[in-house]
């Protein structure tokens, strides 16, 4: 008789957590369907990843999924996080009871991958590790006699396939789940019972055989053979041929328990899309039993690309240290490089030796990290900042692939240089502006840019001679406002301010105040074919300038959107308006399309915001909900002179939902992200990701998760939509770019550890808070890559940048002296305080950090914007405290007066070298 091999396949694909909440609002949150939402998800392919000494060492392959981590140990055991309570997770240890000899099974990785995956941790290069070995399928050896279990890694799930050989018993198979309480059959479905507030049903199996070409159904179920062990009974099969067992399709969701926030994005040429921000999630399975691994809470920057349509997460990396890190800003250079920033908290923040600074400053620092365009590589990056608190909110590239960065300081010494328009701070906190060298090795300007108030830089910009341009706001009645300016004299509280410095930043070439006798705040800044300004914020009082025919000349409400239009020389207001209904709004982030338009994006909570056209959503989408008067996201189009709503939507769920990012590619369409506590935020059916695990996060609120939205041109459509982490981490993106093929650049800072981070220059989560980038194609369907970056305490990246050869350039802030820094950098130390300024040169694959540097001095940096002018010198801006900030070139101020005084640096694109600052 012709024998043919007997394949016992038993597909554990998948299993589903039963919550069982006291909380009645829980429940009533989490339970719809996710069945279809977990489908595409579920039947995505996740590579093995072969640990090398970048994991506990009991671990021999993981499988980063999109709910959590997968981890198989040296011994033969499967470990699974499931959430404990509404604060921790534990562990599930799936073991084989074997009936052969441990030397006769090798645990080994069968079919590479393609995926290749980096780990760039600390700021130690030696310990970096890139290109590791990652496999489609474990071979966990021959655990019975002739019966070799391989496993299989998918969205959220695992598959186990049995092969059973001629001769060999299945019942002999056994499975013990540690960590339950026991387990029971129900329904045919096995439920192991955790004790905690989930637990793990897996579901009923069904079996057959392809019997002379015809499928013949065998009838299969589980068995219990004693408190927590479970096996097989097959009845009635032909064992001369193959038979497949396989459980019915169901959704899962495994791990999780942090928060996720996008700050910003951009779209490269193609279309594909990137976006930065952070995420907070421990991600690493924890239990009393096997481990003790104690999750520390903070924030881990994360970085993301993604196709096109949002559909395929094409490469997604962590960067950070030990402690908090957050991007806030993301861009592409010319080559397709991304560059993030933001600011961190981590003294082992990963820096390279060749960046300007390596070393972590002071409580926060300025970072900047360069990435490939697929995220696998950190090509450079740096840390900036003084010995106080640095912040890093912009990140812009010029024509000549220069990296400049903005944001805000309260240290004396943050390193502005010798030239630069400004370079000892003022007092308080002020405004920051850097520019570095592509390859962030050089620290080619910094300066300062305040008055004895507080002074913060929100945005950045080039303008068309390479003219740097950044907005904000003050407190300040002596800002450097300069003479024949649209408005020399301070109008009380808090004014907006704009100020526009030459290429080197050693001029500070225009200047104004725009406000009236209450707050008024800028976020966001934007320039149109003619090189007028636009900036966008709000104002809760009702006396901002009017000028033009306003759309809207009158204060609405509490706090309304205001967007201001002024000449190239900042010495007319042409143009602005008010945005608003009777609560509150803001716009935080401001773009021109390519005919023209302007485009803002915030949020509010007003039932009666102005929609106009044929909008996607024209009503407010929390009205009759439990969570009625927390905020939507709007997007409003007007034309140029600010005088007509051209369209205007709402997005949004049945919770609070956030923007933070606006990009516009090259096709005109609109992509937005920033957060959502809302379950059911809109996404598309083909999205990357179409699904929440959880309402509630680790602490017992709603998880903050970061999504990419896609509209067309007019408003009227949601191309597509997706969110960034299937998380509960806290996750924000700061900025967000378009490289020159229209991927999509996000960065910030996350908390997650669970994002998936293929071909990532750092997929480890480093700490608390930690920069990210991501990637995304222009349709947003496929994260192409994201990665981390940062040292072992806090990082915040704030702005992000591109250069003509599509390196990305990321300014932030960072609080680890192990930032990872380059070689030859402008500053690889960290400067002291508790805050540097970094900044990072990447490729545009977000796999190689090709320069970074600290920027800073012995009090704390914080740097906001980032651009490149027109020399190809990166230009940042932010504010520091420290008087010992470096100084170059002829600096229009060269000594920090104390407290916050605002900077404006620039580098060379390599970061090595400081050019001038202020």
């Amino acid at each position: 008789m012709l024998k043919h091999y007997f394949l016992f396949i038993i597909l554990f694909f998948t299993f589903t957590f039963s919550y069982a909440q006291d909380n009645a609002q829980t429940n009533e949150l989490i339970n719809f369907d996710k069945t279809e939402l977990s489908k595409k998800i579920s039947n995505t392919k996740i590579p093995w990843i072969k640990n090398s000494g970048q994991q506990n060492p009991d671990i021999a392959f993981y499988a980063n999924t999109f709910s959590g981590t997968i981890n198989i140990t040296h011994s033969g055991e499967i470990l699974y996080s499931i959430p404990a309570d509404s604060t921790n997770t534990r562990t599930l240890k799936e073991s084989f009871i074997t009936t052969t000899p441990s030397e006769n099974r090798e645990i080994k990785g069968e079919k590479q991958s393609q995926t290749t995956v980096n780990y760039f941790i600390g700021n130690d290069p030696k310990k970096w590790q890139s290109s590791l070995s990652t496999y489609q399928t474990v071979n966990m050896g021959e655990l019975w006699q002739d019966i070799e279990l391989k496993l299989n890694a998918y969205g959220n799930n695992i598959e186990k396939l049995f092969y059973v050989k001629p001769g060999a018993d299945p019942k002999n198979i056994e499975i013990n789940l540690e960590g339950a309480k026991k387990i029971k059959i129900e329904e045919g479905q096995l439920i192991a019972e955790t004790g905690s507030q989930s637990n793990i049903t897996f579901t009923k199996p069904i079996a057959w055989q392809i019997i002379d070409g015809k499928r013949q159904e065998v009838f299969v179920s589980y068995k219990i053979s004693s408190t927590n062990t479970y096996g097989f009974l097959i009845e009635y099969y032909n064992p001369d041929f193959e038979l497949v067992i396989d459980p019915l399709i169901a959704s899962t969701y495994i791990g999780g328990g942090g928060d996720g926030v996008a700050y910003d994005m951009v779209a490269d040429a193609t279309g594909n899309v990137y976006i930065a921000g952070y995420s907070i999630d421990g991600g690493y399975p924890v239990t009393g039993v096997a481990y003790d691994i104690t999750y520390n809470g903070s924030a881990d920057i994360i970085v993301s690309k993604l196709s096109f349509d949002l559909s395929e997460l094409l490469a997604s990396t962590f960067i950070g240290g030990s402690a908090g890190d957050t991007a806030f800003a993301i861009a592409l250079d010319t080559d397709g490089n991304v560059f993030i920033s933001g600011t961190t908290n981590s003294s082992d923040f990963p820096v390279d030796a060749s960046s300007y600074d390596n070393s972590h400053n002071g409580k926060s620092d300025v970072f900047v990290a360069k990435f490939n365009a697929d995220l696998s590589t950190l090509l450079s990056s740096t840390l900036l900042g003084g010995t106080d608190e640095d912040n890093a909110t912009s990140i812009a590239i010029d024509a000549n692939n220069n990296i400049f960065i903005a944001g805000y300081s309260s240290s004396d010494d943050f390193p502005a240089t010798s030239g630069a328009y400004d370079e000892s701070s003022s007092g308080g906190i002020d405004i920051i502006l850097v520019k570095f060298s592509n390859d962030l090795g050089t620290l080619s300007a910094a300066t300062f840019a305040g008055g004895t108030g507080n002074d913060y830089a929100k945005d950045i910009l080039i303008g068309a001679n390479g003219d740097i341009y950044l907005t904000g706001h003050s407190t300040s009645a002596d800002y450097p406002a300069t003479i024949g300016a649209y408005d020399e004299s301070f109008n009380g509280s808090i004014d907006v301010v704009v100020s526009k410095f030459n290429n080197e930043l050693s001029t500070l070439e225009a200047s104004t105040y725009i406000g009236g006798s209450n707050a008024d705040y800028a976020y966001s800044i934007a320039i149109d074919a003619n090189s007028n300004i636009f900036v966008a914020g709000e104002n809760s009082g009702g006396t901002f300038p009017m000028a033009g025919t306003s759309y809207d000349d009158n204060h609405n409400g509490d706090v309304d959107v205001i967007i201001a239009k002024l000449n190239a020389n900042l010495d007319i207001l042409l143009a602005s308006t008010y945005i608003g209904a009777a609560l509150h709004e803001q716009a935080n982030t401001i773009d021109i399309t390519s005919e023209g338009y302007v485009v803002v994006s915030g949020e509010t909570t007003s039932e009666n915001f102005p929609i106009e056209g044929t909008s996607y959503d024209n009503s407010i989408n929390n009205h009759e909900t439990e969570f009625s008067g927390a905020s939507d996201i709007f997007v409003c189009k007007l034309n140029n002179n600010l005088e007509l709503m051209l369209s205007s939507t709402f997005i949004g769920g049945e919770n609070s939902d956030f923007s933070y990012a606006l990009t516009i590619d090259s096709w005109d369409n609109i992509f937005l992200s920033g957060y959502t506590l809302s379950e059911n935020y809109p996404v598309t059916g083909s999205a990357y990701d179409n699904s929440i695990i959880n309402a509630l996060g680790k602490w017992g609120y709603h998880s903050r998760h970061i999504y990419i939205s896609k509209l067309n041109n007019n408003l009227s459509s949601l191309s597509a939509s997706s969110f960034m982490d299937n998380s509960n981490g806290q996750d924000i993106s700061e900025a967000i770019t378009i490289d020159s093929q229209g991927n999509i650049f996000i960065t910030g800072y996350t908390g997650s550890a669970t994002l998936p981070t293929e071909q990532a220059y750092d997929n480890t989560f480093n700490g608390n808070k930690e920069v990210f980038v991501c990637k995304f194609s222009n349709d947003l369907s496929q994260l192409l890559v994201s990665t981390f970056i940062g040292g072992t305490n806090d990082e915040i990246a704030y702005d992000i940048t591109i250069d003509d050869l599509d390196n990305i350039y990321i300014i932030g802030d960072t609080e680890s002296n192990d930032f990872p820094i380059n070689e030859q950098s402008f500053d690889d130390s960290f400067n002291g305080g508790t805050i540097d300024a970094f900044l990072l040169k990447m490729n545009n694959d977000l796999n190689s950090l090709l320069a970074s540097t600290f920027i800073g001095g012995e009090d704390n940096e914080n740097v906001r914007t980032i651009k490149i002018n027109k020399d190809n010198n990166i230009v940042i801006a932010g504010s520091t405290g420290s008087r010992d900030f470096p100084m170059a070139g002829s600096s229009y101020l060269s000594l920090c007066p104390g407290g916050h005084t605002g900077f404006i640096a620039i580098l060379n694109i390599n970061l090595n070298s400081l050019i001038s600052s202020t």
